[in-house]
């Protein structure tokens, strides 16, 4: 439909004007598309000169191209393959002119390690600003040690040393003048053995203990290679002498066994305990070593094993078992009392705080319970609406749309790296446009990144708006977080399939955000993100012609096939959502190895997923679901009435299963 209104010819002379003013306007925005569509058109033929290793004829075309924004990165690309013989000045005048943009640090980086590799140390360190890259943080120490005493630069050697993973040659020539130094006593080197041995990396770990100095250190050391190798016959031994050392070799054995034989490691223990003198916290820890590994192999004292680690030694990976088993298993009693402890699980304390919720309530302490669930029900999240659901209340959205000024979307669209993000957008440059994208992310404030989520979706990058709102922890604007999009061919696909709409956004938003162009690690392709594979032999279960994988990057041929695929799986399992949005992340075969021998509930079923993403994508789909609906102006179906149980392996109804 064309809104624009049509001229009156016989409209009042006041308004004469008019053509006359539209007429330049038009004239003048037409010539600024021209203009631009040149420059773009130029730039094309000067990136393909460099591609081909024509340099001269790429800087003629890049210098007609005035102050078109991508220019910049044609000259950031022609000293990127000159490193070796771009003039220093020239060099340093790119990097200062962007400095904290990303063509002008990246060129940094990449000279840096050109100037390494040539020991240009006196210009290294002139050019050189903090990295994250080991290998160019040990060249910067080298740098230092040829151009300061060494006893100003050694301090630093010491700490680069301490932090691990300096293994690559780059680190050699530093660590090497730290050990002929002499500043190193024999446990600081025993400190950092250690560490390496507890992180698995017996090479490093053999390479610091070369350089023991005592007979005393040379031995321990020995003692951890056979913890290694044998640690139930070092652990039967009388090798481990009673000190902080010796300890510490016999609790990382006392854990290598656990993993091998949960029993046998509490037998070892046993005996063990009686013979040293460990001090509490060494006791937590082989209290832990021993509870990880038998839940992890479903061990049948797992839960009295997790209970009995202290809670000085409860961490991250403890409070996982503790939950997930708990609630698998019904150890209400031990659930109710682990969850009275802070969680530690980041982004989880919503899930910490229902399960301790259900937990005291299938104690007795049903008004405690009550009033807890009515707490969380306030919360517009999976486990709110799980609340709400068992509180009889109704689930609270609690929107809050972002308001950006003209003035801050103004501000921000003018940063030289969002220029060019979007122009590269414009010349079908998606990958480098999402670099300067993703490097302006990590500049920003968090009302900078509310803004940029605004400008994300003004510009037509649902998946750059909703990360944006993720890394500023403002989840309140569902309008961009859950926008509607492609919503007439979710609706048509989902029509001729029979599917519910809203679930069908919420698999799109959960895999993809929305981008079309979408490419997984693993080769998933766009809104749905269906691996080509299951791509074919989707379409030759319904009939549909399939040749080119690339076709799933077009928005109508990737959501025919995608809630094809839904819909299969959800008549697979009798349209439970839950278990087929768990076979849509990780395959049907997967979820038969996750139905046990008896029917589940499926929100105690969905806890015990084990893999960490798919448990999250599950909760996802269903709370998506509801959000969709609600933005869809569809009834907002209960979590409790489209959760049903999940049915044993051997395929018995899940009828009467305990909740």
């Amino acid at each position: 439909m064309n809104h624009c209104k049509t001229l009156n010819r016989t409209a009042p002379r006041r308004h004469a004007w008019w053509p006359a003013w539209l007429a330049v306007l038009l004239l003048t925005s037409g010539l600024a598309r021209a203009d631009i569509a040149a420059q773009r058109e130029v730039f094309s033929r000067a990136r393909q000169a460099q591609s081909h290793g024509d340099f001269v004829q790429a800087r003629r075309l890049s210098a007609t191209l005035g102050d078109y924004p991508l220019r910049a990165y044609l000259e950031y690309e022609d000293l990127r393959q000159r490193l070796a013989v771009a003039p220093d000045e020239q060099m340093k005048a790119f990097i200062k002119r962007h400095r904290d943009g990303y063509l002008g640090e990246h060129l940094r980086t990449a000279w840096l390690r050109e100037l390494a590799r040539k020991a240009r140390w006196s210009m290294f360190l002139d050019v050189y600003r903090p990295q994250d890259d080991i290998a160019l943080q040990c060249q910067a120490l080298s740098a230092r040690l040829q151009q300061e005493p060494a006893q100003t630069v050694l301090p630093d050697v010491i700490t680069r040393w301490q932090a691990g993973g300096g293994r690559g040659s780059a680190c050699q020539q530093p660590f090497a003048r730290l050990y002929a130094s002499g500043l190193l006593s024999d446990a600081q080197l025993w400190e950092r053995a250690a560490a390496a041995m507890e992180n698995g990396d017996v090479s490093a770990a053999k390479d610091v203990a070369s350089h023991f100095n005592t007979a005393h250190y040379r031995s321990l050391f020995s003692l951890w290679l056979r913890a290694v190798s044998a640690p139930l016959t070092l652990l039967r031994s009388a090798d481990i002498d009673d000190s902080g050392e010796g300890r510490r070799v016999a609790l990382h054995a006392l854990a290598r066994l656990a993993r091998q034989d949960v029993d046998g490691a509490r037998a070892a223990w046993q005996a063990m305990s009686q013979r040293l003198t460990f001090d509490e916290r060494e006791r937590g820890r082989a209290a832990r070593s021993i509870a990880l590994a038998a839940a992890s192999s479903n061990h049948a004292a797992r839960i009295a094993l997790l209970d009995a680690v202290p809670a000085a030694a409860v961490d991250v990976d403890v409070q996982r078992y503790q939950l997930r088993e708990g609630v698998a298993l019904m150890a209400w009693q031990e659930l109710a009392r682990w969850t009275q402890l802070p969680p530690q699980i980041p982004d989880e304390s919503l899930r910490w705080r229902y399960w301790h919720a259900r937990a005291v309530g299938e104690i007795g302490r049903r008004e405690e319970s009550m009033q807890l669930l009515r707490e969380l029900a306030t919360e517009r999240d999976y486990y709110g609406f799980l609340a709400a659901d068992r509180a009889g209340l109704e689930y609270q959205f609690r929107e809050a749309p972002i308001a950006a000024t003209r003035a801050e979307l103004d501000a921000l669209g003018a940063r030289a790296g969002l220029i060019r993000s979007r122009e590269f957008e414009r010349v079908s440059l998606p990958q480098h446009a999402a670099r300067e994208w993703n490097f302006e992310m990590k500049q920003l404030t968090p009302r900078q990144l509310e803004v940029a989520a605004v400008l994300a979706s003004q510009w037509g990058r649902p998946e750059r708006a909703i990360f944006a709102l993720g890394m500023a922890n403002a989840y309140d604007d569902l309008e961009i977080r859950f926008p509607l999009l492609y919503t007439e061919l979710a609706r048509k696909h989902a029509a001729r399939r029979n599917l519910d709409v809203a679930r069908v956004m919420a698999i799109i938003r959960s895999e993809s955000a929305f981008n079309a162009s979408a490419r997984s690690p693993v080769g998933a392709l766009g809104l749905m993100q269906l691996m080509p594979q299951t791509a074919r032999e989707t379409a030759r279960s319904a009939g549909v012609r399939f040749d080119n994988p690339k076709a799933l990057l077009e928005a109508g041929t990737n959501i025919a096939l995608g809630t094809t695929y839904l819909a299969q799986m959800l008549a697979r399992y009798d349209g439970n959502f839950a278990m087929a949005a768990a076979a849509y992340n990780a395959g049907p075969g997967r979820v038969r190895q996750w139905q046990g021998a008896q029917c589940v509930p499926s929100e105690r079923w969905i806890e015990a997923i084990p893999f960490t993403e798919t448990r999250g994508y599950v909760r996802r789909a269903l709370f998506y679901a509801a959000i969709y609906q609600r933005r869809l102006k569809l009834p907002i179906m209960k979590l409790n009435q489209v959760m049903p149980a999940i049915p044993a392996r051997d395929g018995s109804a899940a009828q009467g299963c305990a909740s």
